[in-house]
């Protein structure tokens, strides 16, 4: 949906975002894995090799530096991202 704003750079972090909020509640569901297949298809990004980082702080100080606009493209991948599976842990 937004992720052609990004640039390369961007959307190798927004992928490391996208894996660990997809695995924040330690459950990768089907759904979620199929919803990041798609985003890297989007980005047109190779995924198979990507792994799960323990530390997100990185990430998100990041995107904090990135433009509001980009922020907000972001807020709402990973929101749509946290809702594919229809389950929201609290």
């Amino acid at each position: 949906m937004f992720l052609h704003l990004l640039n390369e750079t961007e959307k190798v972090k927004f992928l490391e975002l996208a894996v660990y909020v997809a695995n924040v509640d330690n459950e990768f569901s089907q759904k979620e894995k199929e919803k990041i297949k798609e985003i890297c298809k989007e980005m047109e990004l190779d995924c198979k090799d990507f792994e799960l980082k323990k530390d997100i702080d990185e990430v998100v100080d990041f995107f904090a530096k990135c433009e509001e606009f980009k922020k907000k493209a972001v807020f709402i991948e990973i929101l749509c991202l946290m809702l594919v599976d229809g389950i929201v842990q609290e």
